[in-house]
């Protein structure tokens, strides 16, 4: 079920973006759990940094997964991806394209 579905008015589009913002968050999760554990000097709590860790890179390609199987990410077609990104950038700005500086 679609996280948004039940909510009046939203679409796959706003699950799409989600998803991302999920990934990018999961990429931060990664990263300070990673730094963590390598400047952790308690074995007892660098185990807990790990475990959790662990978790976080499995829900990670999950959510990787997840992107590629929508077809919302395309990491083996770049050219592709590339494009997508672009008219989404275009898409996301042309409200403000009028907007006189």
């Amino acid at each position: 079920m679609p996280i948004t579905e039940s909510m009046p008015g939203t679409s796959t589009m706003a699950d799409k973006n989600i998803s991302f913002d999920m990934l990018k968050d999961s990429e931060f999760c990664l990263m300070s759990l990673t730094k963590a554990a390598m400047e952790a000097t308690n074995k007892e709590f660098r185990q807990v940094i790990t475990q959790s860790l662990q978790q976080c890179i499995q829900e990670h390609f999950q959510i990787s997964d997840l992107l590629i199987q929508k077809g919302w990410a395309h990491p083996y077609e770049i050219k592709h991806q590339f494009t997508e990104d672009i008219q989404m950038s275009a898409m996301v700005t042309a409200p403000y394209s009028n907007i006189k500086m």
